[in-house]
């Protein structure tokens, strides 16, 4: 929130978590293990959404 008025983070984006993720996987040399559409559905289920942007439950 800034000046009463929710502020959007672009890290906080589903596509650019996901793309965060790739790149880790990919420079590290290991297999992509989830499609983004999976990883799009865990965010779903374990963290808090608000606006298109996900935090942790606190």
């Amino acid at each position: 929130m800034k000046a009463g008025v929710l502020q959007v983070v672009p890290e906080r984006d589903p596509r650019i978590l996901f793309d965060k993720v790739v790149s880790y996987y990919f420079r590290n040399g290991f297999p992509i293990p989830i499609s983004a559409k999976e990883f799009q559905e865990g965010l779903l289920t374990r963290f808090t959404e608000d606006d298109g942007m996900f935090f942790l439950p606190e």
